[in-house]
């Protein structure tokens, strides 16, 4: 059974009942009794352990779990993305079209747009939170965030959410100082199938701002914050205040926790990079 997965947490559910009805069975017999009451209570605790780890992702599979390390506990240093040197030759917050390796396979009406916070290239220490806006909403002029990276990505019908959850986050990571979770979509009434379909992967979006619809259109997975909004720009604000603020280089990396998880490399060396992505006036190497 999967970690993060459903049936093991109605495994503990039926543990937890199971323990309990046979404690009160032998409730008569005073060694049974406290042991019987001890292992309720240890598989009512796992078995909120592991919906809160469903949620947060802190362990996402049994090998990040049972990995031991001896390394000490350190904290890693914020690795620069492709698009930084590039960024600092550009106007502060100037909207750009980006040209990830294999966007076209996302299937979106156009390149995605991506505006970065107006300090992002002054504060190299900091990894943003992200909102991504799908649909007809990314119609029109692109809203920015102070604190947020946004990216517009104008979607389709034949857009899936594998591509809004691993391919887009995947490019976005070695493009941008981006964290890897807990981002928020913006999604026109007509978008919500797919919104859901993106938030329902566990902590990759913790919340859903809907344009000009009710909270009765959505269908929203348990555990993700849905806001409605008449405008664009109000929507990206709102959104943006669900994400965490920018993490600084003193905080791990959100996809590294707990620190000891983190894959053992020799000292002094540093993580390969490979790819990249073309972006008008970008230098090429």
């Amino acid at each position: 059974m999967s970690l993060t997965g459903i049936p093991l947490i109605v495994a503990a559910g039926f543990g937890v009942i199971a323990a309990a009805a046979l404690t009160v069975r032998a409730w008569r017999r005073p060694v049974v009794r406290p042991l019987g009451i001890l292992i309720t209570e240890a598989l009512l605790l796992a078995g909120i352990g592991l919906v809160v780890n469903r949620v947060e992702l802190f362990y996402p599979s049994w090998a990040d779990l049972l990995q031991q390390s001896d390394d000490p506990a350190v904290t890693a240093a914020v690795q620069p993305g492709a698009l930084d040197e590039w960024l600092r030759t550009r106007p502060a917050g100037d909207p750009f079209t980006w040209h990830p390796p294999g966007w076209t396979d996302w299937h979106l009406a156009a390149a995605p747009t991506v505006v970065v916070p107006p300090d992002y290239p002054d504060h190299p220490d900091r990894r943003y939170s992200v909102v991504v806006v799908i649909g007809d909403a990314g119609a029109g002029p692109p809203a920015g965030a102070e604190q947020t990276v946004v990216v517009v990505a104008r979607t389709t019908v034949a857009t899936t959410a594998a591509a809004l959850t691993e391919d887009l986050p995947a490019r976005l990571s070695h493009d941008l100082r981006v964290t890897g979770r807990r981002w928020a979509l913006v999604s026109p009434a007509s978008g919500m199938a797919l919104a859901d379909q993106a938030a329902a992967v566990p902590g990759r979006y913790s919340a859903i701002a809907m344009i000009r619809g009710r909270p009765g259109d959505s269908r929203a997975p348990v555990g993700v914050t849905v806001g409605t909004s008449d405008g664009l720009a109000t929507a990206v604000a709102w959104a943006a205040r669900q994400t965490p603020p920018p993490l600084a280089a003193a905080v791990p990396p959100v996809t590294w926790l707990p620190v000891h998880h983190r894959p053992h490399r020799p000292a002094g060396s540093a993580p390969t990079r490979t790819g990249g992505s073309l972006v008008p006036g970008q230098p090429r190497p």
